[in-house]
């Protein structure tokens, strides 16, 4: 808003603007901490301040006393989350562990086992909403503990005989707290793997709550700042859509006219020019920026968006972590704390867990999995022959993102719905020991832990800026922790590429010549009058020529007088016969309608590239914010076969707009589904055909826009062949085996808005599955190469 007043006006104009409940998007940080430690010590410094409102002291007191050898107290559990305010947030740092939960007999006696996974460790869920007054907020925390308890028993579980091994601690509690302040949110008695004897140990848990506003780009060149005195010519630079600019003329007298067409007329002595960077300076009145401002940024924001999005997952020690988030908890400055992790990640002070990239259209929800799809035993009976009946079902474990971005209106924020989940250690293996009586031999049945993080919640992203989403200590190691970070970038695609039509400025007249009439020749598609809205045009679809004019017309182009339209039904082409400028802006329309409309062909090539993270990381840095990457694209393929890229599949193919598109290069692989032994004692084995290789499937559309298309797709890729695995069920006589096969499987869905003939950049991600990939500091890229046919 701007006003133009007297300077006493103006202080009461602001301080009553100011006056407004603060509405920018807010996050809220939360830390949280859970302690054991002897109950005498928590009763006690508990005592010392029971309604203090910030207890920061006695957690700082308690973490100082847990570095001490002998002290009793135990940090159980660190984690730091963001998000928006208002908005739930659900964080589980857990093991899911294999294990029967249904160990029946038949008639014959023989035991029939079913399993299940069995989930320990913690879960959070945190609701957090800012408070009017700017400065506080209320936290609705809901904890759940789930922990093993310690047995003396080593005896094999036998049917009807239940083993209450978890034991569970879940409440739920509300605060209201000052932003930064510290609150004791709960304390309850000890459980699960105390010694014997220990009956007075106690935990806690400790929050401490944050506001947070996202910082916006300080050098944002589409922010106008307006002075105090409103007469002063100031000069501004704008950007443009492409198509617009080659529509009209870049000296300054045809941007000018640009802008008079556009409702923008410029005050005598205002200059409009292009810098070499192809930006719009316009130098006038503060109130003639003003409209400029607001002009360009509609126009922009017509323009179909696209979100890429990186994610980074790096593991350091808890000291080093903990200094470091606690700096960024304070400051809010979550830019310089990824780059403190960059460099210790550089100096082997820390390591990168994952890193992955993946784009999607605003408000459409992206998938990105890199997993090993393992085949584990479901269910198991036996019988009076030796191989039981078996039946198996996948298991997925592996980094699994999903982000739904929309981009608000000030252009400077998203908003991001996310679900993040990967596994915090390796897969560990055990036996589960089971019999069918007391007197009767025992067997054993393989089973698997999978200890996995996971957060779910609603985030607000500044434009360009990395977020930590959350931090947290790893299920397998309590020395260590993770901290997750999204950057996000919104890609506008606000012009053409390659216009089809001829070029203009060969027809151009010379200064000072008369004005001359000049012909152009568009090739129409077939949905041409479709597309136009014919129905809102007075004149029957059989006079098309008539027509022509009137859709021009009702496009804001007005033709001067001789000008001459005519369609050429056979052959579906418009001939326009007018002066130059008046053509300028015909080709801006129909230039655009016939790349953006026409079902014409597209070849789109996938490029399946493995490249290191330190090249992958340079080239996104690079191409940070394009609409094109197929410079990227060039330089990788440039160094395929080198260490810096390897071609791992290209496939390609032709489609129209409007139809469906497969490319896939597969092989059919065998994987255990069933094993079972009929009454003759006949050993069957089912397998379900899996297809190991490439599939990428897709539709290709037209954009509402006319000059964009959109993709919607899946892309599916096997990095290495299905790893086998045997493993054994312990029974007398003899042990069974079973032929398992683990499937490396990397997958992204999304839609995505292209201009024809640019190159995007589908995905990023760590391959895992086998020691080698996992071994490597690599990542695999999916590139789609785009490219209009004739």
């Amino acid at each position: 808003m701007t006003v133009q007043n007297s300077p006493k006006n103006l202080e009461l104009i602001k301080g009553f603007v100011e006056s407004f409940p603060k509405t920018n998007p807010q996050n809220v940080q939360v830390t949280a901490y859970v302690i054991q430690a002897p109950g005498a010590l928590l009763r006690q410094l508990n005592a010392t301040q029971p309604y203090a409102e910030d207890q920061a002291e006695m957690l700082h007191r308690l973490l100082a006393e847990a570095g001490k050898h002998g002290s009793g107290v135990t940090l159980l559990r660190g984690i730091q989350t963001s998000q928006q305010s208002g908005e739930p947030c659900f964080l589980d740092c857990v093991t899911d562990r294999e294990h029967t939960y249904s160990l029946t007999l038949d008639a014959n006696g023989f035991a029939s086992a079913q399993n299940d996974m069995q989930r320990l460790g913690m879960s959070l869920r945190i609701d957090a909403s800012a408070e009017s007054d700017g400065h506080s907020l209320g936290l609705t925390l809901a904890p759940e503990f789930n922990v093993r308890v310690r047995t003396e028993t080593s005896k094999p579980r036998t049917p009807g005989k239940t083993q209450a091994t978890v034991q569970k601690t879940a409440f739920e509690t509300t605060l209201t707290m000052n932003s930064g302040d510290t609150r004791l949110a709960g304390l309850w008695p000890a459980n699960g793997d105390t010694l014997p004897g220990e009956h007075d140990i106690s935990q806690a848990l400790f929050v401490t709550g944050r506001l947070e506003v996202p910082k916006v780009l300080e050098n944002d060149p589409a922010q106008l700042v307006m002075p105090q005195d409103l007469k002063t010519m100031m000069t501004h630079e704008f950007d443009l859509p492409t198509a617009m600019l080659e529509a009209f003329d870049a000296s300054p007298g045809g941007l000018a006219k640009m802008l008079t067409t556009n409702g923008i007329t410029l005050p005598e002595g205002s200059v409009a020019s292009l810098n070499e960077a192809g930006r719009m300076v316009v130098k006038t009145t503060p109130e003639a920026l003003t409209e400029v401002d607001q002009w360009t940024q509609e126009m922009i924001n017509q323009a179909p968006a696209t979100v890429a999005m990186t994610t980074e997952i790096i593991r350091g020690p808890n000291r080093l972590m903990r200094d470091l988030t606690d700096d960024a908890a304070i400051t809010g400055d979550h830019e310089q704390l990824l780059q403190r992790l960059h460099a210790a990640v550089a100096q082997g002070e820390a390591r990168c867990l994952h890193t992955a990239h993946q784009e999607s259209r605003d408000g459409e929800k992206t998938v990105q999995q890199s997993h090993l799809s393992m085949s584990l035993l479901s269910e198991m009976t036996r019988h009076a022959h030796p191989q039981p009946n078996l039946f198996f079902q996948p298991h997925l474990t592996g980094l699994a993102i999903e982000i739904t971005p929309k981009v608000e209106e000030d252009r400077k924020t998203l908003l991001l719905d996310f679900d993040l989940s990967y596994p915090s250690s390796p897969t560990r293996r055990w036996k589960e020991v089971l019999s069918e009586g007391e007197s009767k031999p025992s067997f054993s049945l393989p089973r698997h832990e999978f200890d996995l993080a996971r957060m779910r919640g609603q985030l607000v992203f500044a434009n360009g800026r990395p977020q930590l989403i959350g931090c947290w200590q790893t299920s397998g190691d309590a020395e260590m922790l993770d901290a997750a970070f999204i950057t996000c970038r919104v890609i506008r695609h606000p012009g053409l590429v390659d216009k089809k039509s001829v070029k203009l400025s060969a027809n151009r007249p010379k200064a000072g010549a008369p004005t001359e009439f000049i012909t152009q020749t568009y090739s129409m598609p077939s949905n041409f009058w479709t597309v136009m809205d014919s129905a809102a045009l007075s004149t029957p679809p059989s006079d098309k020529s008539k027509a022509a004019v009137e859709m021009l017309q009702a496009n804001g182009i007005s033709l001067p007088a001789e000008s001459q339209v005519t369609y050429h039904e056979l052959n579906s082409r418009l001939t326009v016969k007018t002066t130059w400028e008046a053509m300028q802006m015909v080709d801006a329309m129909l230039g655009g309608c016939v790349i953006g409309s026409n079902p014409q062909r597209c070849m789109l090539t996938l490029h399946l590239i493995q490249t290191d993270r330190t090249t992958a990381n340079k080239l996104l840095a690079q191409q940070s914010g394009r609409n094109d990457l197929r410079e990227a694209l060039q330089l990788l393929l440039s160094k395929k076969d080198t260490p810096q890229a390897k071609i791992l599949a290209t496939l390609s193919s032709c489609t129209f707009s409007g139809r469906e598109i497969k490319m896939q290069h597969t092989q059919d692989h065998p994987v255990l589904s069933e094993v079972v032994t009929d009454e003759n004692c006949n050993v069957g084995f089912e397998y379900e055909p899996q297809a190991i290789g490439t599939t990428f499937e897709g539709s290709l559309s037209s954009s509402p826009d006319r000059l964009t298309s959109t993709l919607d797709y899946t892309l599916i890729h096997h990095p290495a062949a299905p790893v086998p695995r045997i493993e054994n069920i312990e029974q007398a006589p003899a042990a069974v085996p079973m032929e398992l096969s683990d499937v490396p499987t990397e997958k992204v869905q999304s839609s995505i808005t292209f201009m024809p003939g640019t190159s995007r950049i589908l995905g990023m991600w760590k391959p895992i599955g086998t020691p080698d990939l996992e071994a490597l500091d690599i990542v695999h890229m999916a590139i789609l190469e785009t490219a209009v046919l004739p």
